[in-house]
């Protein structure tokens, strides 16, 4: 894995900054040879990100990081093809692998993409939850609504653990798409038309 990560990282340094381009992204997920339909999702992922980023910011000035969003998207399933366990393992495996890449705010993102927690009492929608968010609207390669992702994620993960999981992500995603769209000027239904 040393080797492997060496190479990585030659792949995305990008100055100073511990944040890779979205090319950059890219070129570390074949690095760590992440199947392509894993990518396509990914990809999906950033841009409804990006978006919402982007909508958010102009909502409310001290919405999410635009940058930051994107590149933890691209990369926050780089550990699920190789993750032998749970549902929440590949998050915590995709943050180790970030951090020894020099990229400790994506890997942050990344570590939290499951379910970044109960919804914070403050307006402020965080990177942690936008990615989250993000990332529970797209089944595969499709914009869909939370109830059809998490339908999709219940059968998948059938152990009482990862149910458990599943549905306190759930709850946690209701409550937060509903501040979301309290920021927005569209119904978060009209996503799955983009």
């Amino acid at each position: 894995m040393q080797s492997r990560s060496r190479a990585a990282t030659a792949l995305w340094i990008n100055g100073e900054s511990d944040l890779p381009t979205p090319a950059e992204c890219l070129r570390v997920l074949s690095a760590y040879s992440v199947p392509h339909h894993i990518v396509r999702h990914s990809e999906k992922v950033a841009l409804l990100a990006r978006k919402l980023a982007g909508d958010l910011q102009d909502a409310c000035p001290c919405g999410p990081d635009v940058p930051l969003v994107e590149s933890a998207a691209l990369l926050h399933d780089i550990a699920k093809a190789s993750s032998r366990a749970g549902l929440a393992d590949h998050a915590v495996e995709g943050g180790k692998i970030l951090r020894a890449l020099g990229m400790p705010r994506v890997a942050h993102l990344v570590d939290l993409h499951i379910d970044p927690g109960p919804a914070a009492s403050s307006a402020k929608i965080t990177d942690a939850e936008l990615l989250a968010y993000s990332d529970k609207r797209v089944l595969h390669q499709r914009v869909v609504s939370l109830d059809e992702r998490f339908d999709d994620l219940l059968r998948r993960y059938d152990g009482v653990e990862g149910q458990t999981a599943a549905k306190r992500a759930r709850r946690n995603m209701i409550s937060l798409e509903k501040r979301i769209f309290r920021l927005l000027p569209y119904p978060a239904e009209s996503l799955g038309a983009a």
